[in-house]
């Protein structure tokens, strides 16, 4: 979604599911990466080889599934 839909229509049913998975997302990575807003957006921004080579802000955008399984998993003590 574009961040002008999200703006005008923040709580548009069609989004809500979208957003979830983003506050999932980062909700655990704040929790398990970095509480502070550098030391997640740096981790956001790093490729990681768990992730095939690919940067989770950028996996998010496409597959939000994905990150959050993983970043539940390492909640959970579960190797990736």
């Amino acid at each position: 979604r574009s961040v002008q839909a999200v703006h005008k229509t923040p709580d548009a049913v069609a989004l809500q599911q979208h957003l979830e998975k983003l506050e999932r997302a980062v909700l655990l990575g704040r929790r398990l990466v970095s509480a502070d807003r550098p030391g997640f957006r740096k981790w956001l921004n790093t490729p990681s080889p768990d992730l095939d080579g690919e940067k989770p802000a950028e996996l998010l955008l496409r597959q939000p599934d994905v990150v959050v399984q993983w970043l539940e998993d390492a909640a959970l003590g579960h190797p990736a």
